[in-house]
């Protein structure tokens, strides 16, 4: 049903970068049934709201502000938080992964070798790239598909510096430091701009809340007056 539904208001493109989101999460969700959801269940508030008897416009818009913040909070926002964890677990992997290839180790012994030792969602991730191999995969589409899971631009350009020393036996330690660096000076500079906005996100916490609080007392006083007749 979900799968008729995503297929007659979506087209396959939108259905196609949708899947590639998913794959950024790190999770393993059909993007049919995520789109038909978010129609059935924007289409039930709107026809709710209508027979509480608060116009059309209202619905309309508490409908579409339902279908995109459902999108945010379930896939881009989600995105942006697994981004926030793997560049911060970089700083504690990739240079153990670094040190392993310095010590003679090919990248793939490397990779197990890192894997072994230090355990957050990075190495896991790394970790699937030593399961593809198994299967059949060469070491070079293992990365790539590791690429497809990864949304930060800065362990791609590793995992690129990886791809291309594993064809060309070549040194990766030089890119992989500078990626690092980068990682390490942009967490600094996160950090920084969150100092700096926890009194703006205070202020829209509250009247979020205060929103929130005065739209079910209207709602409740709404669904009272209805069964009341």
């Amino acid at each position: 049903m979900n799968d008729n539904i995503a297929s007659r208001f979506y087209e396959k493109s939108r259905i196609d970068k949708l899947k590639i989101k998913i794959k950024m999460c790190g999770i393993n969700y059909d993007p049919y049934i995520l789109l038909g959801t978010k129609v059935v269940i924007s289409i039930f508030i709107f026809l709710v709201l209508l027979i509480l008897r608060f116009g059309v416009v209202i619905p309309a818009l508490v409908a579409i502000l339902f279908y995109f913040v459902v999108g945010y909070l379930f896939i881009d926002l989600r995105i942006y938080l697994r981004m926030r964890r793997l560049e911060k677990d970089a700083m504690d992997y990739i240079p153990l992964l670094l040190l392993s290839m310095e010590n003679g180790r090919n990248i793939r012994s490397a990779i197990e070798v890192s894997t072994d030792t230090i355990s957050n969602e990075l190495s896991r991730d790394f970790k699937r790239v030593l399961e593809d191999v198994k299967v059949g995969h060469s070491l070079d589409e293992a990365l790539r598909e590791l690429g497809e899971r990864i949304p930060s631009n800065y362990i791609n350009n590793i995992i690129l510096s990886l791809e291309e020393a594993n064809k060309l036996g070549v040194s990766a330690t030089d890119s992989i430091n500078r990626q690092l660096t980068l990682i390490n000076e942009n967490r600094i500079n996160y950090e920084k701009r969150i100092l700096k906005s926890i009194p703006l996100h205070l202020a829209i916490l509250c009247m979020i809340c205060f929103t929130a609080m005065v739209t079910v007392i209207v709602v409740f006083n709404r669904w009272t007056s209805c069964s009341s007749f």
